[in-house]
């Protein structure tokens, strides 16, 4: 592990020397041609693959992988040797099943006192290079969509995408080592899985209203004219990528936290969320005149100019009865006998 944890120290000391944050290091933007932390060269032929880019962007997910891994690669042989051995017989001259078991148990717990230590020191690295109380502290006070907040939201997204790495990694290795529930990494983990969820959320109801602030209506059936609002389909995706990343710390009070908060913005009777978009209308005015006019210009004579919307257009709800109307009528005919 030290080729790992020698790694993220120079990429440290390099950002202290520059002056930068460490992220500007690791995830360089994507019209840099250069690759400041030294990942190899776009167009060399050290060019690396989507996947391992993934992976160098994320140092010190990656060393604590390397960290606990190589621990419990060391740990599972010496397990086995001492689940394996047989009873004390009482007519031997030596208890050498006894000698073993406590000499596997004295190694496995050096072993894992360092891991912990290591893995430690590695995530309090994390939290200080990736500004973790700067987030906490600012709350993302909302600007206007491509503002400096949007871009700040992304590096958000990628940070709180390597917690939930992390807490998954260090949560798998407590499990195999059988941890107690104060043992210093332990009581990271539970600090980290914290900050996860607080962290989530934010960003969860930041997109989403960012989502409110772009919505318009899009053609979900193509030729069809039935139309929704984005921020139907943005909502939706939102909050599964929120879950399902959630899930991945194994982490059952960053599940709850994250599913009470995706449960909020769904919920018909709660003030805010989607059904109060809806009912607002919010991204709902479908301009048909504009696109018919686009799409067929031909028919001028079927263009509706006038509707429920501020935009001069048809409103969703005005829309969505015109189809209701329409399929009656073509279900009316009755069956020939």
């Amino acid at each position: 592990s030290k080729p790992a944890i020698a790694n993220v120290a120079r990429i440290r000391g390099l950002a202290k020397e520059r002056g930068c944050p460490l992220t500007d290091l690791i995830r360089p933007s994507d019209n840099d041609d250069e690759d400041d932390a030294g990942y190899g060269e776009e167009n060399g032929g050290n060019a690396m693959t989507a996947e391992e880019k993934k992976l160098a962007s994320q140092p010190h997910g990656q060393t604590v992988t390397v960290i606990l891994g190589e621990t419990s690669s060391l740990i599972h042989p010496l397990a086995m040797w001492r689940n394996g051995m047989p009873d004390i017989q009482i007519d031997a001259p030596a208890d050498l099943p006894s000698s073993i078991r406590r000499m596997c148990d004295c190694t496995i717990s050096k072993l894992d006192a360092e891991a912990q230590t290591l893995a430690n020191a590695v995530g309090g690295w994390f939290v200080e290079d990736h500004m973790i109380s700067k987030w906490e502290e600012m709350g993302l006070q909302q600007s206007a969509p491509g503002g400096e907040k949007d871009r700040d939201l992304v590096t958000l997204d990628r940070t709180i995408e390597e917690m939930s790495y992390l807490c998954q990694v260090v949560s798998r290795y407590l499990e195999f080592v059988g941890a107690e529930r104060d043992s210093e990494l332990t009581v990271h983990l539970s600090e980290m899985s914290l900050r996860y969820s607080t962290l989530e959320t934010t960003l969860l109801q930041s997109n989403y209203d960012n989502a409110l602030a772009i919505a318009k209506p899009i053609e979900i059936v193509l030729g069809k004219g039935v139309y929704v609002p984005s921020v139907v389909e943005d909502a939706y995706y939102l909050s599964q990528n929120g879950v399902e990343r959630a899930i991945g710390t194994r982490s059952e009070r960053a599940v709850y936290t994250i599913a009470h908060h995706v449960c909020e913005l769904w919920n018909p009777t709660m003030g805010e969320g989607i059904y109060k978009a809806l009912v607002d209308g919010i991204g709902c005015d479908v301009d048909l005149a504009a696109i018919y006019a686009e799409n067929a210009p031909a028919q001028p004579s079927a263009i509706p100019t006038s509707g429920g919307g501020s935009g001069g257009g048809v409103g969703f709800t005005g829309a969505f009865l015109a189809a209701f109307d329409d399929d009656l009528g073509s279900s009316s005919t009755p069956p020939p006998r």
